[in-house]
């Protein structure tokens, strides 16, 4: 079933599209497309034959499969898809290639999209009939639509002299737990030098009729990938204790927050984390300790504490919460909008099974970090929200944010999923609201001629600049509103849950998201502006107009200044990069090597003071 959740709707008649908040997949991978980017996948020798045993629970920091392990690369490795897992990490299936896209052969009737493939590994023991292969898989997990029935997973088994036989499958269908399934290798065909698994998922993309709703999904995960000898049918609990998700901000409401509106006084913090016990039938596992570390980046300061021995039930998942205070010395005083503490959680446990040795699944890593805006995302998207279909086109979002000190907005930053055909690049008006008994009342700022412009990339998010400060000393929140029926897919994500601050109105009444997810919608404030563009109030004697705007080949400049070549004007795009630099002020600007977007103009004297800023945009 391809994901839409309606939460507001009209009566729906033949060839009208319902008005509604829409959850929809991602037609892109965002970490998936930085990480092409700068790695360079190598494949190893198909001489390296691997002995057993053969694990995998995919708990590494990694993105694309291990290569001491696999030959191809075009699952996505994460912590963020799998819904309750075996062991922290899965290996998703999905619909995008191994650089974040849709697969060029991608159909809305089935195609055969990512697959896994095992090295080759020594399995000759003829005759052993002792030897399984065993694994976890899901369908859906937290992100992404369900595979349909006839979409599915499949696994096949080759060696030197075989082609590849399927030997198991199975047809999607709705989000479910994780199951095991084992398998005996007893075929002589199989049991040589040289034997390979694989897992194929055949999926079909969404229905594209409605572009921006068209995008990935029919995901799988899979996770503890387990092959060795001296097994049994039943070999399906193991001594394992292993952490499920990771480690989330130490802050109350927010992922990240500036430094200058952190308390130093708030010495006590409280995180929360999970452990599963796969073992079933031998009793509880003890726990010998836990241990915390964190540590400052930037003074190098950091504390260690460890916490008592615990016994994780047989076959459990218990959740704990974890208490620690922290000395004035590890936070100290900080003027700067910006903070990073490195934060390590792991395990000791009292048996070492065979999977244990590797020791990854029982440590966690995580970066607590403050910068100069307030955030309740992680910064990677699993899937788009936006308000969509007929009587949407003056449809209103809104987010709210409570800062913890008085403090001016200096930017917003955005991060706007691409859709199929660059459908949901559409003008909006950038608004921000009052609060008024909890919901959004007076526009206290709107701009108007703002687009979407897509940044895919993991943390980049594209940078609005007010045209006026705004001393903020209350809730507030930040939006927009709509000024067609085309849906704006901002980024979701699915692993961090800000619904209750989440507000859409239709028609006139404003109303609570109920769909679990933080919007990656993020106010800056302070005085470190996030990139190199500084934002100052024009002086009173100077006077710059820019037309047209929107522009498409050039703009046209007309100061009210006699001595424009003292002046400096210099040109930046959405991420705060400056592109063109001209001595003087001219009269003319050419902007035919410009893309489509936004863009800032700055003027400074020759004290380096920005005397102007104008914002324009080019179109084609």
């Amino acid at each position: 079933m391809k994901r839409i959740f309606l939460i507001f709707t009209t009566v729906l008649f033949p060839f009208i599209i319902k008005a509604q908040l829409v959850e929809i997949d991602l037609f892109s991978n965002p970490v998936l497309k930085k990480y092409n980017k700068i790695y360079h996948w190598q494949e190893r020798s198909l001489t390296d034959t691997l002995e057993l045993p053969f694990f995998d629970d995919f708990a590494k920091p990694l993105v694309y499969p291990d290569t001491n392990l696999w030959e191809d690369n075009y699952v996505f490795i994460n912590n963020n898809y799998g819904d309750n897992p075996p062991t922290i990490g899965v290996a998703s299936f999905d619909m995008l290639n191994q650089a974040g896209e849709i697969y060029s052969t991608a159909s809305n009737i089935g195609f055969q999209a990512d697959k896994l493939t095992s090295k080759p590994i020594n399995l000759n023991y003829l005759g052993d009939t002792t030897i399984y292969f065993s694994f976890y898989y899901q369908p859906q997990g937290i992100c992404g639509n369900a595979p349909e029935y006839q979409d599915s997973l499949i696994l096949q088994f080759t060696s030197p002299d075989t082609i590849w036989h399927t030997v198991w499958r199975a047809t999607g269908t709705t989000n479910q737990a994780f199951k095991q399934v084992m398998i005996p290798i007893r075929d002589s065909i199989y049991q040589k030098k040289g034997f390979q698994f694989r897992f194929i998922n055949y999926g079909s993309i969404a229905d594209n009729s409605v572009a921006s709703w068209a995008g990935n999904g029919d995901i799988w995960n899979i996770d503890f990938v387990y092959l060795n000898i001296n097994r049994t049918e039943n070999d399906t609990s193991y001594d394992e204790v292993a952490f499920v998700n990771n480690l989330t901000s130490f802050l109350n409401d927010y992922e990240s927050i500036p430094w200058t509106h952190y308390s130093a006084s708030q010495n006590h913090l409280d995180f929360e984390y999970t452990i599963k016990s796969l073992r079933a039938g031998n009793g509880d596992i003890q726990v010998k300790s836990r241990t915390f570390d964190m540590e400052d980046k930037y003074s190098g300061n950091g504390i260690n504490q460890t916490f008592g021995a615990e016994n994780i039930p047989d076959f459990s998942t218990t959740s704990f919460t974890s208490s620690l205070t922290i000395n004035g010395a590890l936070f100290p005083e900080n003027l700067s909008d910006s903070a990073d503490f490195k934060i390590r959680f792991f395990l000791e446990i009292d048996t070492i099974s065979e999977h244990q040795k590797f020791r990854w699944n029982d440590t966690l890593e995580y970066h607590q970090q403050f910068y100069n805006y307030y955030a309740y995302d992680d910064g990677v998207p699993e899937a788009g929200l936006g308000l969509f279909g007929n009587g949407t086109a003056h449809a209103k979002l809104a987010y709210r944010f409570v800062p913890i000190v008085p403090d001016t907005l200096r930017a917003v930053k955005i991060f706007f999923n691409r859709t199929y055909q660059d459908a949901s690049q559409k003008y909006f008006i950038l608004t921000i609201w009052s609060n008024y008994h909890g919901k959004p009342d007076t526009v206290i700022y709107s701009e108007i001629g703002m687009r979407p412009e897509y940044a895919d990339s993991l943390n980049e998010f594209l940078l609005y600049t007010p045209d006026t400060l705004m001393y903020l000393t209350d809730t507030f929140y930040i939006g927009w509103e709509k000024t067609t029926e085309d849906m704006l897919n901002v980024g979701f994500d699915k692993n961090r849950d800000a619904h209750e601050q989440i507000f859409y109105s239709i028609y006139g009444t404003w109303q609570v998201s109920t769909i679990s997810g933080a919007m990656m919608i993020r106010p800056v404030f302070g005085k470190d502006f996030s990139t190199n563009i500084q934002t100052h109030q024009a002086t009173n004697n100077f006077d710059l107009q820019l037309y047209p705007n929107p522009a498409k080949d050039k703009i046209f400049l007309k100061s009210n200044s006699s001595k424009t070549i003292s002046y400096t004007v210099s040109i930046f795009n959405i991420y705060g990069r400056e592109i063109k630099k001209i001595n003087g002020i001219p009269n003319i600007i050419n902007t035919n090597e410009l893309p489509k977007g936004i863009f800032l103009l700055l003027v400074k004297n020759n004290n380096g003071t920005i005397i102007s800023q104008k914002k324009f945009i080019i179109v084609r």
